[in-house]
């Protein structure tokens, strides 16, 4: 699985304002910021569909995840799986409706991004 731990953090960070409210604030703007740049925007589209697919990570989740978590004194135990999978569906959804306007032309996601998400999207909907 590819690495979705910024992407994580930042469903984290908005899916519980009470965890850090300066945490929560840079997640809407960096959310804001992702958003806007098209290579970001597809990373992150990508990143929150792996998410929304692995619906069920725990405790055995890897160690990079670990980490990422502790560094910012977030509890694994103490996270609602189900709601952040919720959340990240939530924020690809709206990411696909909402993408970039570049020189006034809307980005799309790149073919093989798409397909991707595709997949992920159909791959959850059987968890």
């Amino acid at each position: 699985m590819e690495s979705y731990g910024q992407a994580l953090l930042l469903v984290i960070s908005l899916w519980n304002s009470a965890l850090d409210h300066n945490l929560h604030v840079q997640a809407i703007q960096a959310r804001d910021r992702i958003l806007q740049d098209p290579h970001q925007y597809s990373t992150l589209c990508r990143q929150l569909a792996v998410i929304l697919e692995h619906q069920r990570l725990n405790s055995e989740s890897s160690d990079e995840l670990q980490q990422l978590l502790q560094h910012h004194s977030i509890k694994l135990e103490f996270i609602d799986w189900v709601q952040i999978s919720q959340m990240a569906g939530l924020m690809l959804k709206n990411a696909l409706l909402r993408p970039p306007i570049i020189d006034h032309r809307i980005h799309s996601l790149p073919i093989e991004t798409a397909h991707e998400i595709q997949h992920r999207l159909l791959s959850s909907l059987n968890n």
